[in-house]
């Protein structure tokens, strides 16, 4: 089993409506998604294991956030759009 690497990482749809997946490129014994505001604020938290992909459903405003996402000791950080 190899690392999820940053690289493979990937939020689909960008833009989104509100819903969208976090595809990690591999199943991952555990992940952690974090959405922060432009202001810092963390408005979402969202933890999985063993899954390649993580559905994510909010109502956010439109506007632009940061996507957190942690896998096997890996951190990236995604700007999702929100529409």
């Amino acid at each position: 089993v190899r690392e999820v690497a940053p690289a493979d990482i990937k939020l689909m749809p960008n833009p989104s409506k509100g819903s969208f997946t976090v595809d990690l490129g591999q199943v991952a014994p555990k992940a952690n998604v974090e959405i922060w505001d432009v202001m810092g604020r963390r408005v979402l938290q969202k933890s999985s294991e063993g899954v390649q992909r993580i559905p994510v459903q909010t109502k956010l405003s439109p506007g632009v956030y940061l996507v957190k996402v942690q896998a096997n000791g890996q951190s990236v950080t995604r700007r999702m759009i929100i529409e």
